[in-house]
């Protein structure tokens, strides 16, 4: 509507300066020459000729847009009313009538509805009757009567072509205005597209630029675990190319120790179409190197189908290397490098549960530095450490590094030996011998190493608690340790505050 406003005014505009001239030229020319009885004709022709004025200028106020037909119906009803008036004033000329004639034919073509149309020439030849019956001209004359049965013709003619024209005269402005708005509309669908083309690109540009810049390794799969991308981090942490790496299984990737958990891990997220989650777990590269990653990973919903997986993984190792340390530091000895008492208790406690599990035999041997107390108070307590230091050392050296060896504190030690037999214990118990008869061997010697230990033996037909081998053990030790004070007290050749003893008694041993 806002075209056929548009297309009105300018009619408006054109209608409403030439009816103001033609007022004009009547009301100084042809009025005081055909009648002159009427000279107020003057004045009604002037001020006609204002409202026209006022009404041409109004069209360019941009108050009245969008008021365009309004005021094109207020210019025709203005234009045909007030020659009805002055037509039926005057109707004795027949100039008149037929001026009045052409205006009922130029309203024809106004853009207005049919019924409005009918309603101006109804209310138009009620003003033309009622202007004779006021002022009563002459109309008795043949050429009078002969205008009037012209100006009859001219209403049923404008009439029928009204009707006949209507879908040309109003329809055709909406044609137009509906073709000139679709391709309107096209432009602007076509501009909104290109701009949304234009911030699609820009958002795939930035899309991709924060792919390829990311830090963090970026990778999809397919519903089978194939992958379908990786960005350039992915191929910097494993030193594989995307030519190895797009369309190979994922899994082959993983390393083998964790393979089979990654599996079961993300098969449970396929399977329960899990919409997010976070796992951690090692990568082999292509050098053969362990790579820890921190992935989150969400499904590809298609149609309420897993089509697939999409993660963002983060390189881990540093992380879990200091991690490894800080854990070796919880459970590690920092005198000796040895575990400590809770490193062992937890490291027993898992090798209980494969024991337990794989049907195994163990030995536990709880150990006691001798006359430790008699060194530090004599030789210092730096000396005492290095007693310390030089035990652990006999206990590295004569157990295997499958076995677990700690010092639980102060002067007791402990080692718990996996894969034995009960007859294995006197093997141990000579190799144990033989490293400290080693340290005792060397000169400049201001002691001599002496070691006191009781073993238990863990029998998988008859199973235990770690604690409980621990206490037999310890008992068994302290036998012996007493054992020792007394043939100190009756040696003759040995004081009693110097700790000396060269060839230890057998080890005894028991089974829980």
């Amino acid at each position: 509507m806002e075209y056929l406003h548009s297309q009105a005014k300018g009619m408006q505009r054109a209608f409403a300066l030439l009816a103001m001239i033609s007022w004009l030229h009547f009301g100084f020319f042809l009025d005081p020459e055909l009648h002159p009885e009427f000279p107020e004709l003057l004045y009604f022709r002037l001020g006609l000729s204002a409202v026209g004025l006022i009404v041409f200028a109004a069209t360019f106020f941009d108050r009245i847009r969008g008021k365009g037909l309004g005021l094109l119906h207020l210019m025709l009803a203005y234009m045909l009313f007030s020659c009805a008036y002055f037509t039926g004033r005057i109707a004795d000329d027949p100039s008149y009538i037929a001026g009045f004639m052409l205006v009922i034919a130029i309203a024809t073509f106004m853009p207005s509805r049919l019924i409005v149309l009918y309603r101006y020439y109804m209310l138009s030849i009620i003003i033309f009757v009622g202007a004779i019956l006021i002022h009563r001209p002459d109309i008795n004359s043949y050429n009078v009567h002969y205008s009037m049965n012209n100006l009859v013709i001219a209403y049923v003619f404008a009439g029928v072509m009204g009707f006949m024209l209507e879908k040309y005269r109003f329809q055709t402005f909406l044609n137009q205005h509906r073709i000139t708005q679709s391709n309107k509309d096209l432009l602007y669908e076509i501009a909104e597209r290109e701009q949304a083309e234009e911030a699609l690109r820009d958002s795939e540009e930035r899309y991709r630029s924060l792919v390829e810049q990311a830090s963090e390794i970026i990778i999809r799969t397919d519903g089978t675990g194939n992958i379908t991308f990786v960005n350039p981090a992915g191929f910097s942490v494993t030193g594989y190319t995307e030519k190895e790496l797009v369309g190979k299984q994922y899994l082959d990737f993983v390393h083998p120790d964790e393979r089979q958990a990654v599996d079961r891990f993300f098969g449970r997220q396929f399977v329960k179409k899990l919409h997010n989650t976070y796992f951690e777990y090692p990568l082999r590269t292509k050098e053969g190197n362990k790579v820890w990653l921190g992935q989150n990973t969400q499904v590809i919903l298609k149609d309420g189908r897993t089509a697939g997986f999409q993660a963002v993984a983060r390189d881990l190792t540093e992380h879990k290397k200091m991690e490894a340390e800080i854990m070796a530091l919880s459970i590690t000895d920092q005198l000796t490098g040895l575990h400590n008492r809770r490193g062992f208790l937890s490291l027993a406690g898992q090798q209980l549960k494969i024991a337990e599990r794989e049907k195994n035999a163990m030995l536990l041997l709880f150990a006691d530095l001798d006359w430790l107390k008699w060194i530090n108070d004599t030789l210092g307590h730096d000396e005492g450490d290095r007693a310390l230091m030089e035990a652990a050392a006999v206990f590295k050296e004569t157990f295997r590094t499958s076995d677990i060896v700690a010092r639980l504190g102060g002067d007791e030690y402990a080692a718990l030996v996996v894969d034995v037999t009960e007859a294995d214990f006197e093997i141990i118990s000579a190799r144990l011998q033989s490293q400290i008869d080693m340290k005792n061997s060397q000169e400049n010697r201001k002691y001599k190493l002496s070691i006191s230990v009781g073993c238990s033996y863990y029998n998988p037909a008859n199973p235990c608690t770690i604690d409980e081998l621990i206490a037999s053990a310890d008992k068994l030790m302290y036998e012996q340790k007493q054992s020792k004070k007394c043939l100190l007290l009756q040696g003759e050749a040995l004081a009693v505050s110097s700790p000396y003893y060269s060839a230890a008694p057998p080890l005894p041993s028991t089974q829980l």
